[in-house]
């Protein structure tokens, strides 16, 4: 059995982090379960992809007591680690293997990966979800496929073919799909597995399935301290937030990413060598980067090299990186320089403080945010 905790605080931990995984070797640990079940999901040693397996019988419509249209599969046993701050902790996707042993749908039933925010009761008629196609069909019997479900959870727009929605006795109730996205990627209670939406649609075959290697991934674990945060909120409503990730493959090691930002605006990372918090207000946010005490602080906006992390917001609140100095395409990998007088280098073993400056010009002319501030030990 992998079983690894979902990160509730900043880790360091290498890039391809395993969030949270399960091959069902030797039990159904985290008790996946249809419908909330008193018995879990059957467990068997053999027959698994390879090795053990659980078995899921007549997947399908449900509805009565539950008021959902189709059966979930989820994990119900206490600590289960499929649940948290997906966004915190990198999520990109989630993948698993399964095999039909039994059952017919004559038009196909279209598979999804349902995220949950269970509103604190194990009944579904408070719950909210986002349903996710996974592209996998499924008719009658058919051999073990495995099947990897992208999840941005680094986005601030829900996926274009993705769908939201709340049951009439959850608090979110009412909020737009963008909106329920946010709240329930920042907090999800649990993630199932259904053949069709749990929130209605075409009616559904009758399934028997086994399931296997489950694994919910990541781009990698954060690093990092965080502070000032959360900083004041920009012209999404919401606060822009910077992290950090040890996918920088040359220069420092560390990578600086922002989500949640004013699409299209453009600004550049700082860097100093102490914190304020709650720091200088400036504009609409705080400077959080200390310039008193023999403090100080630099700009990455050099032209022509390194030194410069000059980017812009795309359509999905993520700073996208303009000028060649990220090796994905978004954020920015910090450099052993650093923007200081004498251009010194970063040592091992000294603690440096990051925070994004950004122009935020829907706010209104002339207005400008930051992000909050990440310290990072190198």
């Amino acid at each position: 059995m992998k079983n690894t905790l979902l990160i509730a605080a900043i880790l360091t931990a290498p890039a391809m982090a395993q969030v949270a995984s399960e091959d069902f070797s030797t039990g159904n640990t985290d008790a996946w379960t249809i419908n909330n079940s008193a018995s879990p999901a059957p467990w068997n040693a053999t027959g698994g992809n390879p090795g053990g397996m659980i078995t899921a019988a007549g997947m399908g419509p449900s509805g009565g007591a539950t008021n959902l249209a189709t059966d979930l599969l989820l994990p119900k046993a206490a600590g289960q680690p499929w649940s948290g701050d997906f966004r915190l902790a990198g999520v990109t996707a989630f993948q698993y293997d399964r095999e039909v042993t039994a059952g017919f749908s004559a038009f196909g039933d279209s598979t999804v990966l349902v995220l949950a925010d269970s509103n604190g009761t194990a009944a579904f008629n408070d719950d909210a979800f986002i349903v996710i196609p996974t592209g996998d069909t499924i008719q009658g019997a058919a051999p073990w496929t495995t099947v990897n479900v992208p999840i941005p959870s680094a986005s601030v727009f829900i996926g274009a073919t993705f769908e939201a929605g709340a049951m009439p006795n959850n608090p979110n109730v009412g909020l737009d799909n963008d909106a329920l996205w946010n709240a329930i990627i920042q907090s999800v209670d649990y993630i199932a597995l259904a053949n069709g939406s749990p929130l209605g649609g075409f009616p559904v075959g009758t399934h028997d399935m086994n399931y296997d290697n489950f694994l919910l991934d990541g781009t990698g674990s954060m690093v990092g301290t965080p502070f000032c945060q959360p900083m004041a909120v920009n012209s999404t409503g919401m606060s822009t937030r910077l992290f950090g990730t040890l996918t920088n493959p040359g220069g420092s090691g560390l990578h600086l990413d922002v989500v949640q930002g004013p699409v299209a605006e453009f600004g550049y990372f700082l860097v100093g060598t102490g914190v304020s918090d709650p720091g200088l207000a400036l504009s609409d946010g705080f400077l959080c980067l200390s310039v008193t005490g023999g403090n100080t602080f630099g700009r990455y906006n050099v032209v022509g090299g390194a030194l410069n992390s000059v980017g812009n917001f795309n359509a999905s609140g993520e700073f996208n990186n303009l000028v060649g100095t990220s090796s994905t395409g978004l954020g920015f990998d910090v450099p052993n320089t650093l923007p200081l007088g004498g251009s010194p280098m970063i040592l091992s073993g000294q603690t440096w403080h990051f925070q994004l400056w950004h122009r935020d010009t829907i706010a209104g002319t002339g207005h400008s945010n930051f992000s909050n501030g990440l310290s990072y030990t190198f």
